[in-house]
């Protein structure tokens, strides 16, 4: 129920019913009320998918800051986060990482081969899905395709919080405070203030930088890209509010080993 409701408050689920909402209105008879809304939810999907408001809107969640090279060398761990799955991918023998996290798994391999850093991986197993966790999928894809070895694996995370609280509870132990986070850049603010309130200090380490698309004609019209990227900020901002609201987004800091 959770993912039904956080898909429909999102784009362009939520669009899509505001615009039959309005489509509905006019039928009985609020024709006025029902026009304005249907017209209002199409126009969004217009904003929402082109190029110049999408790349802004991702552009002003990101992380800039990617860490210093004397930060860096303080380091303990490298952490990657999971970010999705391929959950039918026949030509590699079934469910494998999906394009963010692939992303996200070649700038850590990156990282390890720089600074020759442990490196953890973090993703639990989607809901209702048979298969292996993400983590799983993320260690063999290291390891086969990116010559990159893994030292621990964290399965059981389903969202960013328990990314964070999992990988204290398995490296706080062994004295491991200071991480390399490895995540998208518009997915890092929300990240690393997980994983700082769980007891680490972070060095981010970002991909996937949004830059603004030049302001011309093309950049205006809508594309299914865009559409994602606004997707993408959208969902971050509304993350963020959620997470500071909740407390209950499980932020534990495990006493010191």
């Amino acid at each position: 129920m959770y993912h039904f409701i956080k898909a429909l408050l999102l784009p362009p689920a939520s669009l899509i019913v505001l615009a039959a909402v309005g489509i509905l209105l006019a039928a009985v008879g609020r024709r006025r009320t029902g026009l304005w809304l249907a017209a209002l939810a199409i126009g969004g999907l217009h904003v929402l998918g082109s190029p110049a408001v999408a790349t802004r809107l991702l552009a002003a969640v990101q992380s800039a800051d990617d860490g210093s090279p004397a930060a860096v060398a303080e380091a303990q761990a490298i952490v990657i986060l999971g970010g999705d799955m391929d959950h039918h991918a026949p030509e590699y023998g079934g469910a494998t990482v999906g394009p963010l996290t692939l992303e996200r798994l070649r700038l850590g391999a990156v990282r390890h081969r720089e600074t020759g850093l442990p490196v953890l991986v973090s993703g639990g197993a989607s809901r209702g899905l048979p298969e292996s966790p993400l983590a799983v999928a993320m260690e063999r894809t290291l390891a086969q395709d990116l010559a990159t070895p893994v030292a621990w694996v964290e399965a059981g995370s389903a969202d960013t919080a328990e990314n964070a609280r999992m990988s204290a509870l398995m490296l706080h132990p062994l004295g491991v405070r200071r991480i390399l986070l490895v995540t998208h850049a518009w997915h890092m603010p929300r990240a690393a203030e997980a994983f700082t309130r769980a007891g680490f200090t972070v060095i981010p380490a970002g991909t996937g930088h949004a830059a603004p698309a030049p302001l011309h004609l093309v950049a205006l019209l809508p594309t299914a890209h865009g559409l994602e990227q606004s997707y993408f900020a959208i969902h971050e901002l509304i993350g963020r509010l959620y997470y500071r609201w909740s407390h209950a987004d499980g932020f534990v800091t495990p006493s010191p080993p």
